[in-house]
């Protein structure tokens, strides 16, 4: 494990706790993972190139977290946490999950955009290949709909 990549963590953590208690106690309950390279292509083929949640714990790839700004960070421990908050996993059913996960990060990424975190730092969809030429997945047109609807107009 990557102590300066964990001790980050649990600093931002700590940070979200004091400044945004609900989040804080939402991400105090997550364990932190750092995934192996190995176990990371088992899941997601080419491995985790930034941060993924199952809603029990939060899994990181330390040089993505390493190159960050706090304030990304920040935003990455908080878009994690939504996903759990909104129980994104236990919603996708029989969905495409990378196309379920591409319309919930849309959801997150708005709700971050209007609250001020930094979600252009994160780099959502350019480490995931998705779309090509954003950086977020910020797209306003999608405000008031469900992951659900997203999802069926993504398809």
């Amino acid at each position: 494990m990557n102590q300066e990549v964990y001790d980050i963590l649990v600093g931002a953590r700590v940070s979200l706790l004091r400044k945004k208690p609900f989040f804080g106690n939402l991400v105090m309950n997550l364990k932190l993972i750092e995934m192996s390279k190995e176990e990371s292509k088992q899941i997601f083929g080419s491995g985790i190139p930034t941060a993924c949640t199952n809603g029990i714990s939060i899994r990181w790839n330390p040089h993505y977290f390493l190159a960050l700004e706090p304030k990304g960070r920040i935003s990455i421990l908080v878009h994690e946490i939504w996903h759990v908050a909104y129980m994104h996993m236990l919603r996708r059913g029989n969905r495409n999950p990378k196309i379920w996960n591409y319309a919930c990060d849309t959801i997150l990424d708005n709700m971050m955009d209007y609250e001020g975190y930094d979600v252009s730092s994160a780099l959502f969809p350019v480490s995931c290949g998705f779309p090509p030429d954003s950086k977020t997945f910020v797209n306003h047109d999608y405000d008031d709909m469900s992951a659900e609807m997203i999802y069926d107009e993504m398809m």
